[in-house]
């Protein structure tokens, strides 16, 4: 699939081209697509990949901050589309066409809110981890920090498990408990409380 730089870019790329986004279970298409088009169901297939509908229409009363800062998120996937688009997007062949899809290989409605615990209330929080531990039978850890051996999980150190470290006095590599990530720390200060550096910045510690 050919790369791209952002959303502008996607939407250059295919305007006036046949193009048929699948949202879902449903596949909109257009002959000639129009910016507008492509615009409003890149949003739509953003918002869906990230929706958790039985959660919100069965097991939260905290609806409309759900939505909302879902929303918020999905502007921000669009600021960064070429990440989303370049890692998380596929061109699926079907019946002799081709449409844009999502490949399954995130449970992106958790991602959501792991992403964004920072930004959720207790509330909210609160109803997706019951929600998952009740209908998912998983736990998922959405509170702030957690030491290493409480929360994450310790694999080793860094000379075992061959990885080196971009800070030089790591020595140990533990797995965040949220995201799955690995992150390096340092032995004798295991007992400060730390958090994914991942979760916090984004970025891969090593």
């Amino acid at each position: 699939m050919e790369k791209i730089k952002n959303l502008d870019d996607f939407v250059k790329k295919n305007v006036g081209k046949r193009v048929r986004i699948k949202v879902g279970s449903g596949i909109t298409t257009m002959t000639y697509a129009s910016e507008e088009f492509i615009r409003e169901n890149i949003f739509n297939l953003i918002l869906h990949t990230f929706f958790d509908g039985n959660f919100y229409y069965n097991y939260t009363n905290q609806k409309k901050e759900y939505y909302d800062k879902l929303k918020v998120y999905v502007k921000n996937v669009e600021s960064n589309f070429a990440k989303f688009y370049n890692n998380y997007m596929e061109i699926e062949e079907r019946n002799y066409d081709k449409q844009y899809v999502v490949k399954k290989i995130l449970d992106y409605e958790e991602f959501f809110f792991i992403e964004n615990k920072d930004l959720l209330s207790e509330s909210l929080k609160n109803d997706y981890i019951d929600y998952s531990k009740s209908y998912k039978g998983k736990t998922v850890k959405l509170k702030q920090g957690g030491s290493v051996n409480q929360n994450h999980k310790q694999l080793g150190t860094a000379t075992k498990l061959g990885i080196t470290p971009k800070i030089k006095a790591h020595d140990m590599i533990s797995e965040c408990a949220n995201c799955r990530d690995k992150f390096s720390y340092q032995n004798f200060k295991s007992n400060i409380l730390w958090e994914c550096p991942n979760c916090l910045s984004k970025k891969h510690i090593f």
